[in-house]
């Protein structure tokens, strides 16, 4: 899984991969090449502030994030995949 978070927004996608054999004369150290086939997205929600950093906490996601001054709720919360408070 990628965990993207852009501007206000959070996107989780799911990434499979398919390796094809290497043919004669590629310059390959396994002797596959990773082929994209499906990306998939899992999960996204708009927030209500700017996401500066994002990683996975267990089955959740934490997020550093910039609020601006003039907004009026500048408390902490707790969101989950479906941009639900929780």
């Amino acid at each position: 899984r990628l965990t993207i978070g852009w501007g206000d927004s959070v996107t989780v996608v799911q990434v499979d991969v398919q390796a094809r054999p290497a043919t004669p004369g590629e310059n390959t150290i396994s002797g596959t090449l990773p082929v994209f086939r499906n990306v998939s997205v899992m999960a996204s929600f708009q927030t209500d502030y700017y996401i500066s950093g994002i990683a996975p906490f267990g089955a959740d996601l934490v997020v550093l994030a910039y609020v601006h001054p003039d907004q009026e709720d500048q408390s902490l919360r707790l969101a989950n995949t479906e941009g639900e408070d929780g």
